[in-house]
C-alpha cells in the first residue's frame, strides 16, 4: 500500500494528567507538591499524600512511566504495578505499567514492546516543589533496537499542580534529531496509554465513554473524540481516568480502547485503526515535533457525576489551547484549521430551494450548492450537477464537460451524482436506452437550518415508453460544518408487474468528480478498509469509498456511503478517470460470485439508500470519513 508521508516542521509533546476532586478529594491550591528521589524513580506527593511514582530507570521496563497513580481520595486509579496474581489481570505486565507514552515504530524501532530503549539521560531541571506547584524536566534518548545508535531525543517537562478540582500533571515535550530524519510508523500500539485498576475495567463492571457518548470497546475503538473516559466503582467511590489529546497535535487521536482496562490515544496508526491509508509522520533533521495529551483521573461519590466537558475546557485553558469548534467536534471532521473557517456553516447552514424550468436549485447559506435536474431531454433520468464544496470549489465534473479542461468521456452518462440501473427487465436506464420520467414533487421542498428535504415520484418507462416501475425518492440535504451530505432514500414498486434488477457494472449510485482530482491527474481513491487506488478498490465491498484531490491549494472530495439496510453490500466500480459507482446488484460483473437477479414481486416494495458527503479543507488536512459515515448512519437511523 502506498504510504502517505507527512513532513512535520515542529512537534512539542504536551499533555495533561488531571486528577479530579469531588466529595472525596480535598485538594486545594495551597497543598504542597513535594518530591522524594530514590534510585531510578521519583515519589510524588501532594499535601503529604502519595500521588504517583515516576520511574525513569528500570531494567525490566526500558521507558519512563508513572505507576501507583492515586485519585484525590487515595484510591488507586492505575492497575497495581507489577500486577498481583489473583487480584489483577496480569496480561501486558511490563507494557502497561500505569500511565506512559510509547511508540511501536520509530524508524523501525519498537519502544512499546520494549525491544528498544528510551534511556533517561539526565534531569535538565531537577524536581522543585512548593505550595500548589512542582515541576521537573528530563532529557530522554531513544536508542535503536541494537542499542548502539540514537534515533531521536525528547525533552519533556512535567508540572504538577494542586488545583481546586484536583491534581493536574502537565506534560510538555519536544522530539528532535540533529543526526537525521526519523519516522513515526503506523500501528495500534502508539501514543499515550493508561491501564486502569482492574476492578474498574469494563469486564468487571466499569465503563468506557467518549465525548460523543459512545460506550465501551465496541462503541469507541478506532474513533476520534475530544476525550475518552474509563471509570468504575471501588469501595463505594467512583474512580476513573480520562485521556484528552492536545488540540494542537498534528492530527486528532483515535482510541485503542479495550474492555480489559486499557486505552491508548493514537494519532499515528491511521491504517491500524482502520481510518485510511498507511501513515508515516516524518520529522526532518533539525526539526522539532509537537504532540500532546491529557489524562483526567477523577474520584467522586459513586452516585455523582464528574463534569468531564468542564474538566476538558479547564485543561485547554490551563495549557493555552483553543476550544475545538462545537460543530466540528460534533461531526468529527478532522481538517486542521478548517473548523474556524467552517464555523459559520456549522452554526447556520441554511438550506434553500428555488425552482427553474426542469431543475431545482439548492443553496446553503445563500451560496450555490447543487442543481437537481429532473427534466432534461438529453439525459432522461434525474441527477445532481454543479455540486460544490463548502469552500465553493466544484466537486463534480463540469456539466456538460468542457473540452481541453475536462475529460469528455461519458458526457451524458456521468453528469455529476445520479442513481441509475443498466438493466431492469431488460431496459437500460444507465446508458439512457430507456427513460425515467419525473411525475411530480410530493409537496413543496422544505428548507431550513442545517437540512432541507424534498420528495419526488419517478416512473421507469419500458421499451414502449409505458410506466413500469414507480420510484418514490426522498432527498435530504445536510449542511454540516466542513461538509454537506446528500441522502437518497428510494422505494421501488409496481402494481402492474414483477420487475428484475439484472447484473452489470453500470448499476447503483454514481459520482463523477471534478477532472483535476481524478486519480490520473493526482487525485486519490480510498475505501473504509484502507485500500487505496482504483485497482485495489474496484470490486471490493466497504462501508464507504472516497475520491479526493487538491484544487487551488484546497483539499476537496466526495464520499459514497451505502445504506447498511440495503439488501446487499455494495461493490465499488472505481475508475482512475474520476468515476465511482456503488453497486450491490452486479455480483458477477464485479467478479464476486454467480450472476445476480433481484426480483421484486408485483405489489411489493424495494428499498435502496445512499449518502454522498461533499467536503473541503486546507491542503494536507486529515479528513475523518468514518465520522461522516457515522453521522450519516445516525441521520437515517441505521447501525452498521
Amino acid at each position: 500500500m502506498t504510504s502517505s508521508r507527512a513532513n512535520v516542521a515542529m512537534v512539542v509533546f504536551a499533555g495533561v494528567l488531571f486528577v479530579s476532586s469531588a466529595v472525596c478529594s480535598g485538594a486545594d491550591e495551597a497543598a504542597v507538591v513535594s518530591f522524594e528521589r530514590e534510585p531510578g524513580k521519583i515519589l510524588i506527593s501532594i499535601g503529604g499524600r502519595p500521588f504517583a511514582t515516576y520511574f525513569y530507570k528500570s531494567d525490566e521496563i526500558t521507558r519512563p512511566y508513572f505507576a501507583h497513580v492515586k485519585s484525590p481520595c487515595g484510591i488507586q486509579a492505575t492497575r497495581n504495578h507489577p500486577p498481583i496474581a489473583g487480584k489483577d489481570e496480569t496480561d501486558h505486565a511490563t507494557y502497561h505499567p500505569g500511565v506512559w507514552t510509547a511508540f511501536g515504530d520509530i524508524s523501525g524501532n519498537d519502544y512499546w514492546r520494549l525491544k528498544a530503549e528510551v534511556r533517561h539521560e539526565r534531569f535538565i531541571e531537577r524536581p522543585r516543589g512548593g505550595a500548589g506547584e512542582g515541576s521537573f524536566t528530563v532529557l530522554n534518548r531513544y536508542l535503536n533496537n541494537a542499542g548502539d545508535k540514537t534515533v531521536c531525543t525528547e525533552v519533556c517537562k512535567y508540572t504538577i499542580l494542586a488545583r481546586p478540582e484536583g491534581y493536574l500533571l502537565i506534560y510538555e515535550g519536544t522530539f528532535s534529531s540533529d543526526k537525521g530524519e526519523f519516522v513515526f510508523g503506523d500501528q495500534e500500539e502508539f501514543g499515550l496509554g493508561i491501564r486502569v485498576n482492574t476492578p474498574i475495567s469494563v469486564r468487571y463492571g466499569g465503563q468506557i465513554t467518549n465525548a460523543e457518548g459512545d460506550k465501551d470497546e465496541k462503541g469507541t475503538w478506532g474513533k476520534a473524540s475530544d476525550w475518552i473516559d474509563y471509570s468504575g466503582v471501588i469501595d463505594g467511590k467512583k474512580v476513573g481516568m480520562t485521556i484528552m489529546p492536545d488540540t494542537r497535535n498534528f492530527r486528532r487521536s483515535w482510541y485503542h480502547a479495550r474492555n480489559y482496562g486499557f486505552i491508548a490515544a493514537n494519532p499515528f496508526g491511521r491504517k491500524a485503526m482502520k481510518q485510511g491509508p498507511e501513515s508515516e509522520v516524518v520529522v526532518k533533521k533539525g526539526e522539532k515535533f509537537h504532540l500532546g495529551y491529557g489524562v483526567l483521573v477523577h474520584s467522586s461519590e459513586a452516585g455523582e457525576k464528574v463534569d468531564l466537558d468542564a474538566a476538558y475546557k479547564g485543561y485547554l485553558a490551563r495549557t493555552g489551547q483553543a476550544l475545538r469548534e462545537a460543530g466540528c467536534r460534533r461531526v468529527r471532521l478532522e481538517t486542521g484549521g478548517l473548523c474556524a473557517a467552517a464555523s459559520a456553516a456549522a452554526k447556520s447552514g441554511e438550506v434553500g430551494f428555488q425552482f427553474r424550468p426542469g431543475r431545482l436549485l439548492i443553496s446553503i447559506d445563500g451560496k450555490d450548492f447543487a442543481a437537481y435536474i429532473y427534466s432534461n431531454p438529453e439525459i432522461p433520468r434525474p441527477y445532481f450537477a454543479h455540486v460544490k464544496t463548502p469552500s465553493g470549489i466544484q466537486a463534480t465534473r463540469n456539466h456538460p464537460p468542457i473540452p481541453d479542461k475536462d475529460d469528455t468521456d461519458h458526457s451524458t452518462f456521468h453528469p455529476g451524482i445520479w442513481l441509475a440501473f443498466g438493466d431492469i427487465n431488460g431496459n437500460d436506464y444507465w446508458r439512457l436506452g430507456a427513460k425515467v420520467e419525473h411525475e411530480m414533487f410530493v409537496g413543496e421542498p422544505e428548507g431550513g437550518s442545517g437540512r432541507g428535504r424534498f420528495t419526488v415520484r419517478n416512473y421507469y418507462l419500458d421499451a414502449e415508453d409505458k410506466r413500469m416501475v414507480l420510484e418514490v425518492c426522498k432527498y435530504t440535504i445536510l449542511a454540516r460544518g466542513g461538509y454537506y451530505t446528500i441522502i437518497y432514500d428510494s422505494t421501488f414498486s409496481s402494481e402492474k408487474t414483477d420487475f428484475t434488477f439484472g447484473d452489470q457494472e453500470e448499476f447503483g449510485l454514481g459520482i463523477r468528480v471534478n477532472t483535476p482530482i481524478a486519480e490520473r491527474y493526482g487525485g486519490r481513491i480510498v475505501n473504509a478498509d484502507g485500500l487505496e487506488g482504483a485497482k485495489k478498490a474496484w470490486g471490493k465491498a466497504s462501508d464507504w469509498c472516497d475520491y479526493h484531490g487538491v484544487i487551488d491549494e484546497t483539499l476537496i472530495g466526495m464520499t459514497i456511503m451505502p445504506d447498511p439496510r440495503n439488501f446487499r453490500r455494495s461493490w465499488y466500480h472505481a475508475r482512475n478517470y474520476g468515476f465511482i459507482a456503488a453497486n450491490p446488484f452486479g455480483r458477477k460483473a464485479m467478479k464476486q460470485g454467480p450472476e445476480s437477479k433481484v426480483v421484486v414481486k408485483k405489489g411489493e416494495k424495494f428499498h435502496l439508500g445512499y449518502g454522498v458527503s461533499i467536503y473541503s479543507a486546507p491542503k494536507g488536512a486529515e479528513i475523518d470519513r468514518n465520522a461522516m459515515y457515522q453521522d450519516y448512519l445516525k441521520e437515517i437511523g441505521a447501525k452498521r
